[in-house]
């Protein structure tokens, strides 16, 4: 992917834990690469196929001198959040902050730290098999989460599949599940996107008694671009969704294309290996 790079920009303001951080300030130097297709901008030498850098320099320098954190870990996460939100032809940023006049008892020429974020498109399988009083029915309590989905910070829903009714899965003495599938945008990481569904499960009365058993709301995320990750937290992609027609069947609706990251096949695919039966219709 191309990229334009912006080196150290020296900037003074008040970031730090200690109070005469906050009261005095200090200089900081942000660099940043930023990921996009250059390539029409190349051929065009149109300004607007690309950035503008002093409007980007502007935006960080404003955003890092506006507000007032006490780690540069959040300062980095939000001034790289807020590049890419406000200027969507951007994909990925990387994004250095150095502090060199950083109160520590000893001599050192440096310190900092360096992030990346990007945008990705993620998919979410969402299930419910249990009305509740306070929420409705099951269709109604996914539709709510749906818009909650969307109503995250720095996220929204870009696809929507039809629900369905499916027959339990793991324990089969409990009603049919209402399952669907989401693709969003975001600009989240997956471990912070996941707490964020957890979250909402709770919010939504879900309650683990059972593994498989009966609940208001299920929310997997089963894709996060081509993401791979194994750890106790989290598990990209989703282990199960290959062998779950009810999460293929609404993805494929939405994306049959979406590419499962280890085994290297679309969803349409997965689909047919395990129900040949089903019927989808691929996106022009």
């Amino acid at each position: 992917m191309d990229k334009i790079f912006i080196k150290d920009i020296k900037i003074n303001a008040n970031h730090g834990v200690l109070a005469f951080e906050k009261e005095q300030g200090q200089d900081f130097y942000i660099s940043s690469n930023i990921y996009l297709d250059l390539s029409h901008a190349g051929m065009s030498d149109d300004l607007d196929a690309s950035i503008n850098y002093a409007e980007i320099t502007t935006n960080i320098i404003k955003y890092f001198t506006i507000h007032t954190f006490d780690l540069i870990e959040k300062a980095g996460e939000y001034v790289a959040l807020n590049i890419l939100h406000t200027h969507p032809m951007i994909k990925k940023i990387d994004l250095e902050i150095h502090k060199p006049h950083a109160p520590m008892d000893v001599s050192f020429k440096d310190v900092g730290i360096k992030i990346t974020r990007e945008r990705v498109k993620a998919h979410i399988a969402l299930g419910s098999n249990l009305d509740s009083q306070k929420f409705g029915t099951s269709r109604e309590i996914i539709k709510q989460a749906i818009v909650e989905i969307n109503e995250l910070e720095f996220t929204k829903v870009t696809k929507e599949s039809t629900l369905i009714e499916t027959e339990p899965y793991g324990v089969e003495d409990q009603p049919n599940f209402i399952n669907g599938v989401i693709e969003i945008e975001t600009l989240l990481s997956p471990y912070y996107l996941l707490t964020k569904l957890l979250h909402m499960e709770l919010h939504f009365e879900r309650v683990r008694k059972q593994r498989w058993g009966m609940r208001t709301l299920d929310l997997d995320l089963i894709l996060y671009g081509n993401h791979v990750c194994y750890d106790e937290t989290l598990i990209l992609p989703h282990p199960s969704m290959h062998v779950r027609d009810f999460v293929l069947q609404p993805l494929c609706e939405i994306s049959p294309h979406a590419v499962h990251p280890i085994f290297h096949e679309t969803a349409y695919i997965l689909l047919q290996k395990l129900n040949p039966v089903i019927d989808v219709k691929l996106e022009p």
